[in-house]
């Protein structure tokens, strides 16, 4: 079962097989994979509140979007 990061950028997509486009498009899905895993360090025994849950929730996607943004351009440049 592919990752997120994985689906995201299409890792099994390289229609001119080259080795650094797989390259590139695996370290960005790991870092994909990163954000998505990211929890905030809380007290021991507690929580976020809502607004923090839905805060991490848009940072963690916003940060997801411009990797995969910065990965097709990463590629378009390397088969100009």
């Amino acid at each position: 079962m592919k990752t997120l990061g994985e689906t995201i950028v299409r890792t099994d997509f390289n229609a001119g097989k080259s080795t650094y486009v797989d390259m590139l498009k695996h370290r960005f899905a790991q870092l994909i994979d990163d954000v998505n895993v990211i929890t905030p360090s809380v007290p021991e025994g507690g929580s976020l509140t809502p607004k923090g849950e839905a805060e991490l929730a848009r940072l963690k996607n916003e940060a997801i979007k411009h990797l995969e943004v910065a990965a097709m351009y990463a590629v378009k440049a390397q088969t100009l």
